[in-house]
C-alpha cells in the first residue's frame, strides 16, 4: 500500500478521475491526492455535513436534504450513481449526527475517495 501511494504521489504522467458529471485531470499525483482524496472530502463535509446541519434544525430533514444535494453534486445524470451517492451522504449524515463531530464524517469521505482511486 505504502508503495501504491509513493507511486500516485510521485506520478508524472496525468490522471484522469471521472464520477460520470465530469472528468477531472490531474498531471501530478501529488494533486490528485490532494485534491480529490484530501481537499474534497473536507471542504465538502464542511458544506454539507457542518452548515447543513446549523441550517436545517430537524435531523431527519437534514439527512435527506444534504443527502439529496450531495448527491446532486456528484452525479446529476447517472441515477445509480445518484442512489450510491445518496446513501454514502446518509452515512456521512448519521456518522456526524451521533458523534457531532466533523472530523468523522470527513475521515469516512477521505477513506471512500481513496478506495475509488485506487479501485478506478
Amino acid at each position: 500500500m505504502f508503495n501504491l501511494i509513493v507511486s500516485y504521489l510521485t506520478a508524472a504522467s496525468s490522471s484522469k478521475v471521472s464520477n460520470d458529471g465530469g472528468t477531472i485531470e490531474y498531471h501530478s499525483g501529488f494533486l490528485l491526492i490532494l485534491g480529490v482524496i484530501i481537499l474534497a472530502p473536507i471542504l465538502e463535509e464542511i458544506v454539507f455535513r457542518g452548515l447543513m446541519r446549523q441550517l436545517i434544525a430537524n435531523k431527519y430533514n437534514y439527512i435527506v436534504i444534504s443527502s439529496l444535494l450531495f448527491s446532486l453534486i456528484h452525479s446529476p445524470e447517472n441515477s445509480y450513481l445518484f442512489l450510491g451517492v445518496f446513501i454514502s451522504g446518509i452515512l456521512f449524515s448519521l456518522s456526524y449526527i451521533k458523534t457531532n463531530n466533523l472530523v468523522i464524517p470527513i475521515c469516512i469521505h477521505l477513506i471512500n475517495n481513496l478506495v475509488a482511486i485506487f479501485l478506478n
